[in-house]
């Protein structure tokens, strides 16, 4: 029976302890929180932000982009009759792991040149602008790579007939 007594004190004084054992997602979670009252110093946030990568001037060394160079007027982009916001559209750089690749390049893309676009939950689009259309200034411009079907019958259609894929 003084067993018994003893093992229900050393609970009850054990439970009103306030030592809480370790817990990994709860570590996890507080790492988060505060990192997100930090603030960043400016000059770090101002280089890390995800539209310092976008880029408007073409690139000196030309095999780092793909597709043909002319003049884009980038307040003139649309992609499914809506326009696109300048400030989020920039050239696609190839890495560098992409340059020494022998992998051909598609027969389309000397109608057009590739661009990228930040979405609004920060990610990244491929998109494929269409000289032709571009310059014609028609309200459907640009095409998300993410298939070539529709982009080879985008270069079939009326403005784009004198083209002839290779």
């Amino acid at each position: 029976m003084e067993r018994y007594l003893r093992s229900q004190t050393s609970q009850a004084s054990s439970a009103s302890s306030s030592y809480r054992p370790y817990h990994s997602a709860a570590s996890k979670r507080l790492q988060k929180a505060a990192a997100a009252l930090r603030s960043p110093s400016p000059s770090s946030s101002r280089d890390s932000t995800p539209l310092s990568r976008l880029a408007h001037e073409y690139p000196e060394n030309d095999s780092q982009i793909v597709g043909v160079r002319f003049d884009i007027d980038w307040s003139h982009i649309y992609r499914r009759q809506s326009r696109l916001v300048p400030a989020r559209v920039g050239y696609r750089v190839r890495h560098k792991s992409q340059l020494k690749g022998a992998r051909k390049i598609a027969s389309f893309w000397q109608y057009g040149v590739e661009l990228q676009y930040l979405e609004d939950d920060g990610s990244y689009t491929r998109l494929w602008l269409c000289k032709a259309c571009h310059l014609n200034r028609e309200l459907d411009d640009c095409k998300a790579v993410d298939a070539t079907h529709h982009i080879v019958n985008h270069l079939k259609k009326s403005t784009c007939s004198t083209l002839t894929l290779g």
